[in-house]
């Protein structure tokens, strides 16, 4: 009887999320590009691995100091520092 169920309309992603979203993708690209794995990501943060893993997880929880140290660390274009504090556009 699946096929006689209507589908369920599709939510709108909540601001909050989409901001997330942006945060993981920008160290997601950052970290691919330059190889850097969690361990390294975690040293040049000054953070334990699990730390960062659930900062990972949870991108609202960086500081300013560590947002800092990632644009300073990986010379971030203005996009990408916009995108890293979950703004979509400049």
């Amino acid at each position: 009887m699946k096929g006689d169920e209507k589908s369920m309309p599709k939510l709108k992603i909540p601001e909050y999320e989409m901001q997330n979203r942006r945060t993981k993708a920008v160290i997601a690209e950052i970290t691919e590009l330059e190889a850097v794995d969690t361990k390294a990501l975690a040293k040049i943060l000054g953070l334990s691995a699990s730390s960062v893993n659930r900062k990972k997880r949870h991108p609202e929880q960086f500081t300013l100091a560590e947002i800092r140290a990632l644009v300073k660390r990986f010379k971030l274009t203005a996009e990408q520092q916009a995108k890293l504090i979950g703004v979509s556009e400049l």
